[in-house]
């Protein structure tokens, strides 16, 4: 069986700025990702927006194809 070898006070050290520094990096990342799927989602509630407002003007339309035909009948 493998003995664990111990670590110096300079290895842990270095070991802990190590982790800070992956921790740090990891966190700018999942901040960005954030950000990211924050527009995402502004953008497609601006797009459902527009949607909905197609989807009303083409019932619109509709509508008065609908009336049109029944006059002209």
């Amino acid at each position: 069986m493998e003995e664990k070898k111990e670590l110096t006070k300079e290895e842990l050290e270095q070991r802990v700025q190590q982790l800070e520094y992956e921790l740090k990096k990891s966190i700018k990342i999942a901040k960005k990702l954030t950000d990211k799927i924050a527009k995402k989602e502004h953008e497609n509630a601006i797009l459902l927006v527009q949607f909905e407002e197609v989807a009303e003007g083409f019932a619109a339309l509709q509508e008065i194809q609908k009336n049109t035909q029944n006059t002209t009948a």
